[in-house]
């Protein structure tokens, strides 16, 4: 309010004016400089009983009258009347001013005093403040704009952009820059970290708004960015089990502009570490470190595991998946393929061996191990498992049961393992020939009678015959008996048995060309006996199926330059042609040499050769030249073991 008494004019002597605020001042908050305040009324009252004129109420300064109700206005006695004040500063800072009231009263002119401030308004910022998050320890961060805008009716002068800590300005278009009104500047902030963990800092812009400075606040975290690995993941493959398998190497690369510590690096499962450069390690800014990986599986199948490094990046652990396969290394056998050749039906073949070899560090562990077709396992070391680093055998035989091919029947079969190994299954083929029908009993004869021997006359043969067998025979308490080889129609030899007789072959072979058989008898000439038969089937082999015999034949000659196929020598030279190998077996020659002669194979399996003709040099009525004589003789050929042959002579008759 404005108080105060005004003094009436001296032609009104007497005549009063009353003036609200009492204080004859009004006081005006701070005002933006250039904006009008809110009004302050000034009353005033004609105290007096007669009426009063005012002339005029003049305000000064940056103040103006928003509303008048007394200029010129006769205030009836006890009468009021307003006029409203308002400040508009020009510019910063106390302003002052007078309000001027001429009046009827004694005391015209009364004054009143007038005050308020102008200020500028603090600009206003796009943010606050400013969060940079994690930022690498020495690596500035992308910078981060703020934008000042000066709100004032009047330019605003910016003085400062200060920032503090970790954090720069770039870009600055507000320092010392007079803002237009309304306008605004710009300025940015980096962060660069220069240690690890929470930073902040401020921006202080000074300027000559009533408030004078305002603050941003600033903050980030400044972190180790965390290493680079060269591979997140390692595979090992199969792997045999408690085998170390080569090392797999992991280079860290610490991306850092500071030096990164690395505490540990721990493996895990059946995994290890080796040549580690890492654990414990100051790795330099741009640096790297080296560490390797085995795997050694303890078991079979999938195997995981991993490696965690620890260190003092942001994200203090990294971890790299691993993975492996633990195999059991598949056996080997050997060998891969059996031949038993060929084998007389209802007979069983000599056993042949299968070795299986566990090249692994663990038990190899069997299924089952069996054979197919007409074969059989006769020996089996291997049972359910073979130790570590270790072999068993097999032995397999061939029993061929059926033969339904005159040449002889192949028979094929497997012998199968299966196993824990890598590739579950091993097998070993197997073949054989099977030939003939089953074997008839050979008897064994043993004399059960008693025999008497007696006297014989000697006997000569008359037919012509080839060398012959001349024996002696002297009669004991125990006769001995020998071989009579005789081919002749009308020369025989009888005896009575009168003695227990065991007969012992012991021949004196005398050849000649052209020889009569003679046998001398000496007391007991031969024992003719009664025999009780015993029988033991034994196996009668024949050719083999498919082989080729060569007997006898012309042994050629050489005419000059000329291979002849005749030579009119005969040949006692013969072999065995294999197909199935492509080989020749030379076997004992013939008894006689000979050629163009007739050979069968016979129902037992041997061969008979037969008849032909012999052909030699000779000398006729003083000639020199070569002879052939027809033959009346036969041979037999019987198989031998492992398909070599023997030769076992016979007559054409017995044959």
């Amino acid at each position: 309010m404005l108080a105060g008494i005004g003094t009436a004019p001296a032609h009104a002597a007497g005549l009063k004016l009353t003036i609200s605020p009492l204080s004859l001042s009004l006081s005006f908050a701070n005002q933006e400089v250039g904006t009008t305040s809110t009004a302050k009324n000034v009353t005033l009252t004609n105290p007096n009983a007669s009426a009063l004129q005012i002339n005029t109420v003049t305000p000064s300064g940056d103040f103006s009258l928003s509303s008048d109700g007394c200029t010129g206005t006769l205030l009836a006695p006890a009468a009021n009347c307003i006029v409203s004040v308002v400040f508009t500063p020009s510019q910063i800072g106390t302003r002052t001013g007078v309000l001027t009231i001429t009046d009827a009263a004694a005391t015209s002119p009364q004054t009143v005093t007038l005050t308020g401030t102008g200020i500028l308004l603090k600009p206003t910022y796009s943010a606050a403040h400013l969060s940079f998050g994690n930022q690498p320890v020495d690596v500035p961060s992308a910078a981060k704009t703020i934008t000042l805008t000066n709100p004032n009716l009047v330019p605003l002068s910016v003085t400062s952009v200060v920032p503090s800590g970790d954090f720069t300005t770039t870009n600055d278009t507000c320092r010392a820059t007079l803002v237009a009104p309304g306008g605004t500047c710009t300025f940015g902030v980096i962060f660069t970290p220069s240690t690890t963990g929470s930073r902040t800092g401020t921006i202080v812009v000074t300027d000559n708004a009533y408030i004078p400075t305002q603050t941003i606040t600033l903050s980030g975290v400044g972190i180790i960015v965390k290493p680079t690995y060269s591979a997140t993941h390692l595979s090992f493959g199969n792997q045999p089990v408690d085998v170390p398998s080569a090392a797999q190497t992991i280079t860290l690369t610490n991306p850092s502009l500071i030096s990164l510590s690395v505490t540990s690096v721990v493996p895990s499962g059946d995994f290890t570490t080796t040549n580690d450069t890492c654990r414990a390690t100051l790795v330099a800014p741009g640096g790297t470190c080296t560490f390797g990986v085995i795997f050694t599986p303890s078991t079979t199948g999938s195997r995981t595991g991993t490696i965690i490094v620890t260190d003092n990046a942001y994200i203090p652990t990294q971890t790299i998946t691993l993975s492996g396969v633990g195999i059991i290394v598949t056996p080997t056998v050997s060998p891969t393929s059996l031949s038993f050749g060929r084998v007389q039906v209802d007979t069983i073949s000599p056993p042949q061996t299968v070795t299986l070899s566990n090249s692994s560090l663990v038990t190899l562990t069997f299924t089952s191990i069996t054979v197919s077709g007409p074969y059989a396992i006769t020996a089996n070391t291997c049972d359910s498992s073979v130790p570590a680093s270790s072999t068993c055998q097999v032995s397999v035989t061939f029993n061929p049961t059926t033969d339904s091919n005159r040449s002889g029947t192949t028979e094929t079969g497997k012998l199968t393992f299966v196993d824990n190994g890598q590739m579950t299954t091993q097998t070993v083929s197997l073949t054989g020939i099977a030939f003939g029908t089953p074997p008839s009993p050979t008897p064994t004869q043993t004399a059960t009678q008693t025999a008497t021997a007696t006297p014989t006359a000697t006997e000569t043969a008359t037919a012509t015959a080839t060398a012959t067998q001349t024996a002696t025979q002297t009669a004991t308490q125990t006769a001995t008996a020998t071989e009579t080889a005789t081919a002749t129609e009308t020369a025989t030899a009888t005896a009575t048995p009168t003695l227990t007789a065991t007969a012992t072959a012991t021949p004196t072979l005398t050849a000649t060309p052209t020889a009569t058989p003679t046998v001398t008898a000496t007391a007991t000439a031969t024992a003719t006996a009664t025999m009780t038969p015993t029988a033991t089937a034994t196996s009668t082999p024949g050719v083999e199926a498919g082989s080729i015999l060569f007997a006898g034949g012309d042994v050629g000659q050489t005419l000059g330059p000329y291979h002849l196929a005749t030579s009119m020598l005969s040949s006692t030279a013969s072999q065995i042609y294999n197909p199935s190998t492509n080989a020749f077996t030379v076997l004992s020659g013939l008894n006689k040499d000979r050629e163009s002669a007739a050979s069968v194979v016979l129902p037992n399996g041997k061969t008979l050769i037969a008849g032909g003709e012999s052909c030699a040099a000779g000398t006729f009525g003083g000639v020199s030249g070569n002879m052939c004589t027809a033959l009346q003789t036969a041979e037999l050929y019987t198989e031998g073991a492992g398909g070599e042959h023997s030769r076992s002579p016979a007559a054409a008759a017995a044959a």
